[in-house]
């Protein structure tokens, strides 16, 4: 049966500035190809980017500015998404990123300057 959703993955990690000759133009030209080719089989299809995320490891001035750009197109586009953990490395909560800053809510410690650019960042249909 074939699912209501189309599930695709550009870029997993953010790359460092020109590698593997990925800039940022490249990165948009490269979804905005994707999109086009999809919408012209199916321009009705909902989509959904099936996992996304930033290893810990990754100083959190630069996760965050890579959240900010792929939230940005995935609500321009309308996709929803899934990141790869809630809670851990990749997560919200408790993902341990340098120079990150967790607050105490609901029992947990949450990365709220994520949490809010998830929340303005959110789909509406």
């Amino acid at each position: 049966m074939l699912s209501q959703f189309l599930s695709f993955d550009l870029v997993n990690e953010p790359p460092n500035p020109g590698e593997h000759g990925m800039t940022r133009k490249n990165h948009a030209t490269l979804i905005r190809c994707t999109v086009a080719s999809i919408r012209a089989i199916d321009p009705n299809r909902e989509m959904i980017i099936g996992e996304f995320g930033c290893f810990n490891r990754t100083p959190n001035d630069i996760a965050m500015r890579w959240f900010t750009d792929l939230l940005s197109v995935f609500k321009e586009f309308k996709w929803g998404y899934a990141m790869w953990n809630f809670q851990g490395p990749f997560g919200i909560i408790e993902h341990g990123r340098p120079g990150g800053s967790l607050e105490f809510v609901a029992g947990y410690h949450v990365d709220r300057a994520l949490l809010d650019l998830m929340l303005e960042s959110r789909v509406s249909q």
